[in-house]
């Protein structure tokens, strides 16, 4: 099975195509939620998604029908990317993150559905700014790193990029 990953930031995104094993392609466009800021519209995203799923499915031998579906993070699920999805409330587990993926179809960049992971926030206990946060995409990545490298334990993953963040994680 073939499957999309994209990963949409506020000013660039990447699209991945990948067999499960392998990455069969990777293309970046420089674009992002700023665009959608700055005009007022989220049409120069959705042209830059249907280019480099197209960009990616020649560089990897393979029809874009043929893509499964794609798999989005990061800024494409806020009111400035693709589709707008809630965060989830922190403390959250892998699998309650999976069920709260918001899974549309946008026939003019894909013919596949895409599935949009959702962010995770979480709020200070005196309901202040000051101690609150929010994740668009790094959860993703924590997800993954946790499971790539193999860690069981208490781990905090220190994320440097715009915003830079510490995501602590524990066994679950």
């Amino acid at each position: 099975m073939i499957f999309g990953l994209i990963d949409s930031g506020t000013t660039n995104t990447r699209v991945r195509l990948s067999d499960g094993d392998r990455v069969l392609a990777a293309v970046t466009e420089a674009v992002g939620a700023r665009d959608a800021a700055r005009d007022g519209s989220n049409s120069r995203l959705r042209s830059a998604l249907h280019r480099l799923v197209q960009e990616a499915g020649l560089q990897a031998g393979i029809p874009v029908g043929d893509i499964a579906v794609l798999i989005a993070s990061g800024m494409i699920t806020s009111n400035l990317g693709l589709l707008e999805v809630p965060h989830v409330q922190a403390p959250v587990r892998p699998a309650e993150l999976a069920r709260a993926i918001v899974t549309k179809r946008f026939p003019d960049i894909a013919p596949c559905d895409i599935a949009f992971i959702p962010g995770i926030k979480t709020v200070a206990s005196d309901g202040e700014l000051v101690g609150s946060d929010i994740l668009r995409g790094e959860e993703a990545e924590v997800v993954g790193l946790r499971r790539l490298m193999g860690l069981a334990g208490p781990v905090t993953f220190l994320h440097y990029g715009s915003p830079h963040n510490a995501v602590r994680t524990d066994a679950a």
